[in-house]
């Protein structure tokens, strides 16, 4: 469980790492870590481009680099769940 001053602190990293790009790796670890998770990553997909992208900073990079070039537009949950109303499970 996350204290409310972690969370507090989660937040104010969130605020930060939208200004510093740089810090959303450690953001991202943070987010993980509250949540209980192994990891927590950012990907977004052009179709229309044929542009996809991820950070996920736990992930092995040969399996974020074969997700990117391979199986981003392939993906059934990816292009699924940005348009899932929150909450919602998949």
């Amino acid at each position: 469980m996350v204290s409310e001053q972690e969370l507090i602190a989660l937040v104010g990293a969130l605020y930060e790492a939208a200004l510093d790009n740089d810090l959303w790796p450690r953001v991202l670890e943070q987010i993980a870590d509250a949540i209980g998770t192994a990891q927590a990553a950012i990907a977004s997909a052009d179709r229309e481009a044929n542009i996809a992208s991820i950070m996920a900073p736990r992930a092995d990079p040969e399996l974020v680099a074969s997700w990117r070039d391979e199986w981003a537009f392939r993906d059934p949950f990816f292009f699924t769940g940005h348009r899932a109303p929150a909450g919602r499970r998949l």
